[in-house]
């Protein structure tokens, strides 16, 4: 589209009118989606388009020529029908009614279409300028040339209050009567302006378009809804199309709350005494009187009015004080209203009631005096508690912090405690081990000192009864020698018994060295010392073979 129906815009000026119009207008697209909204989508989109938005619609499925009512106005306004439902041959009674896949594909339209504004729009709404004079689009300029990203709506529902509306009426001819939003629909921040940054619009259920270095607009604009036209059709969406039709998913995430209290059987005509009739001018006066600072000083003021109230709490304490001082003032007024009284009898006593009520005007400075101190004690008083408890709160921070400290090198000692505990029992168990491998070792010492003992007396004795045979025998030997000479027959005829002899004195030695030679190699070298002493003697003397 090219051609923009842009009215009068310009900054916001004192009192929220409009300062005088620019030049260049800017493109606002409405992106709205509809599900079987036939009886009124025609209205909606038409006048979007002669307030100068643009439209890109989503059809979510439709089965009552919701489609065919926006088809009109197809390239003269209304950018493109975009199919949205379950495809080609499938109805939206055939699927849930999944509200985040819709607010995604806004967001991702936000993102691709070129567009100055956009507007998250329903199918069953119409939203206005806060001045009347002021087309919609005309209104986001001046928001926009006042340095504002983002725009609040203030939603008022109509409901129906009577059962005669047609899809040739106009909705806001025959519904006149309205309430206010519930408290889930306070939040309607639903038109902003394009951002490099993407827009979230799926977090708040749809509720509130976030971005970054978002400024929302103080002024509030209008949203007349009118979710609801007659008593079938309130049947048909509510039971049918609506609540059986949403996401369990989304219900659990606490969207989806407005049609909870709606009972079956129930009379969707509104009695119109029980609602406010539409009076656009008032309407849009509050919405400048009652913008969104308004309500931020509003919330401010009442935490003061709580914060107040503690201080009159306080103030109690020092009620005491003032009620010696009403007793003062009362006594005064007695006296005072006495003497006006004997004026009225006596007019001659005029002068001395003068000089009475100068006395009560002083007894009243003092006492505004003295309140003044009181006052001013009462401020010192204040002080000193938030002294004391700053104080206090300090002092339980200290206190807490030691506590750690101390409770943390507790579990510290404690831990080394049991770890040497542990280590000592460690100790003493490889003692008690040690203990009793030496006193095995000892006895098994003690044990092969007795042996070697033993066999040292044995070993010296056969050493002894050897070295005499072996005396002996050279002593016989030699005699033998000598004789030789003169007796060779009979040292002959002797000879093999003696030879026999020899041998088997041999070999008792070499079984006497063997078994000592054994006995040196198989004990330590300090028991087997005598024995090698022994040995090496015998070797000496000449009475062992070498080894």
């Amino acid at each position: 589209m090219t051609d923009h129906l842009v009215g009068t815009t310009g900054p916001i000026t004192a009192g929220g009118a409009l300062a005088p119009p620019s030049d260049n207008g800017i493109r606002v697209i409405a992106l709205l989606a509809a599900y079987n909204e036939a009886d009124v989508i025609g209205t909606v989109v038409r006048y979007l388009i002669e307030q100068g938005v643009e439209v890109y619609f989503l059809d979510n499925g439709s089965t009552d020529g919701t489609v065919a009512e926006v088809q009109p106005f197809v390239g003269r306004g209304v950018i493109q029908i975009e199919d949205f439902g379950g495809g080609p041959g499938v109805s939206g009674d055939d699927q849930p009614f999944q509200w985040e896949r819709i607010l995604r594909r806004k967001e991702e339209l936000a993102r691709e279409l070129k567009g100055d504004w956009f507007i998250h729009h329903d199918a069953d709404e119409f939203r206005e300028s806060p001045w009347r004079d002021r087309t919609l689009v005309a209104a986001i300029e001046a928001v926009d040339r006042a340095g504002y990203n983002a725009i609040d709506f203030a939603v008022l529902n109509f409901w129906p209050t009577h059962d005669g509306f047609a899809s040739v009426d106009d909705v806001r001819e025959s519904f006149v009567h309205y309430e206010r939003g519930q408290h889930f629909d306070r939040l309607q921040v639903k038109c902003w302006k394009r951002t490099n940054a993407r827009v979230d619009l799926v977090s708040t259920g749809g509720h509130d378009a976030s971005f970054p270095d978002r400024r929302v607009f103080p002024i509030r604009f209008l949203l007349r809804h009118y979710p609801i036209r007659s008593q079938q059709h309130g049947e048909r969406k509510v039971f049918q199309e609506r609540r059986a039709r949403f996401d369990p998913a989304e219900r659990a995430r606490g969207w989806h709350v407005q049609y909870d209290d709606i009972p079956d059987q129930h009379d969707f005509i509104r009695d119109a005494a029980e609602l406010t009739r539409f009076d656009p001018d008032s309407v849009r006066l509050g919405l400048i009187l009652e913008h969104r600072t308004v309500e931020t000083l509003r919330a401010d003021a009442e935490l003061r009015a709580g914060d107040l109230a503690v201080l009159a709490e306080q103030k109690d304490l020092l009620q005491d004080k003032l009620s010696t001082l009403s007793s003062e003032v009362a006594t005064v007024q007695a006296k005072l209203d006495a003497e006006w009284a004997e004026a009225a009898a006596q007019r001659t006593a005029a002068e001395a009631l003068r000089a009475e009520m100068s006395r009560v005007e002083s007894a009243r400075s003092l006492a505004a005096e003295t309140a003044q101190r009181f006052q001013e004690e009462l401020t010192e008083l204040r002080q000193a508690v938030v002294d004391g408890m700053e104080t206090q709160a300090r002092v339980e921070a200290d206190a807490a912090r030691l506590h750690g400290e101390l409770e943390r090198e507790l579990i510290a000692r404690r831990q080394i405690l049991i770890e040497t505990q542990q280590a000592h029992a460690r100790v003493e168990a490889e003692a008690t081990r040690l203990r009793g491998e030496l006193e095995t070792q000892l006895t098994d010492l003690r044990q092969t000192l007795l042996q070697t003992q033993e066999l040292h007396a044995r070993v010296a004795a056969d050493a002894m009864r050897l070295r005499t045979e072996y005396d002996a025998l050279r002593f016989a030997k030699d005699e033998m020698a000598r004789e030789h000479r003169g007796a060779s027959m009979a040292l002959a005829s002797d000879r093999d018994g003696i030879q026999a002899r020899l041998e088997a004195t041999e070999r008792h030695l070499q079984s006497a060295t063997t078994e000592l030679t054994e006995l040196r190699d198989s004990r330590s070298w300090r028991l087997t010392r005598p024995l090698r002493w022994i040995h090496d003697r015998l070797r000496q003397l000449g009475g062992l073979p070498p080894t």
